[in-house]
């Protein structure tokens, strides 16, 4: 499996499954690093030399696989912009869409809920959700409460709800 880096190193031994000589030998892969460019099956030989130069070599496949699920790293920034209409009611809120990372890469984040970025939305309260995808298919959700209401002047206030360990954006817009 591969491992946070997106590499494995095999041991020759872990394959070498019932060799053995009356004389010491040295055990050899023709290739023992394995990185996210080779998840699936790879051909690869050991070979199997004594200390006299005696040889022996046989096929394996090794199997990489990646089972690490990407993370989002940021969930959603810590910039929410607030531009109000106050005859509508409503307003433009601009956040960062999340980032994630993954061993090997990171194939989308798509918003799964919620209004998107930039549109004009009314008072309310929103849940907005993004799914990160790795090339695996493993995947990280990011969700966030967002919650928009009316008062006298301009006030953005930005909180984490530890119990569910989502963010709470508190957006008021003043007429």
């Amino acid at each position: 499996y591969l491992d946070e880096s997106g590499v494995v190193e095999v041991n020759p031994d872990s394959i070498n499954i019932g060799a053995n000589a009356s004389c010491e030998f040295n055990v050899t892969l023709s290739q023992s690093i394995f990185t996210c460019s080779d998840i699936g099956d790879n051909a690869v030989t050991l070979t199997l030399i004594d200390i006299i130069g005696n040889q022996v070599s046989c096929d394996a496949i090794v199997t990489v696989e990646d089972t690490l699920a990407p993370s989002f790293i940021t969930c959603p920034s810590d910039t929410l912009t607030v531009s109000n209409n106050a005859d509508a009611c409503e307003g433009n809120i601009i956040w960062s869409v999340p980032s994630a990372q993954d061993n090997c890469a990171i194939d989308s984040i798509v918003q799964t809920a919620g209004p998107v970025p930039g549109t004009a939305i009314a008072l309310g309260i929103y849940d907005i959700q993004y799914v990160a995808y790795d090339q695996q298919g493993l995947t990280d959700t990011c969700s966030f409460v967002l919650e928009i209401e009316i008062h006298s002047n301009i006030l953005t206030v930005h909180s984490r709800d530890i119990r569910t360990d989502h963010f709470v954006f508190l957006v008021y817009i003043y007429r």
